[in-house]
């Protein structure tokens, strides 16, 4: 059964023979792979939708490779659970949607931001 809070965060760890067969099918020895269920439409226009799921890649600092400019990481940002596109400037880290309705969060130096993975597939409903 799985926790209240991981429902609330909609965030769904995987069982291990399940964690085998994904790695296998993103080419991946990295076993620390999780899915998240997308909620809300700000990454529209790269195809990642209200419902979807995300299959990602556990992202530990120092540990994993550093997110490149243009990934697609979730990350949680003073607390809260975002899905954007990662872009580096000469000031820091900006986070952006993929949705012209959006703007870019622009970090200040008093937001604490986490990334916690990188999206490596998006899952459709059937």
């Amino acid at each position: 059964m799985e926790s209240q809070t991981t429902r609330q965060n909609n965030f769904y760890p995987m069982a291990k023979r399940v964690k085998k067969t994904v790695n296998h099918f993103i080419e991946s020895d990295n076993s620390d792979s999780f899915l998240i269920r997308v909620n809300g439409y700000s990454m529209g226009n790269a195809n990642i939708t209200h419902g979807d799921l995300l299959l990602c890649t556990r992202y530990e600092k120092g540990r994993s490779p550093s997110p490149e400019d243009g990934q697609i990481v979730v990350c949680l940002l003073n607390a809260c659970p975002l899905v954007k596109r990662l872009r580096t400037m000469s000031s820091g880290w900006e986070l952006h949607s993929e949705n012209d309705f959006y703007s870019p969060l622009l970090l200040a130096s008093q937001d604490k931001i986490e990334i916690i993975g990188l999206v490596r597939y998006v899952i459709k409903p059937a």
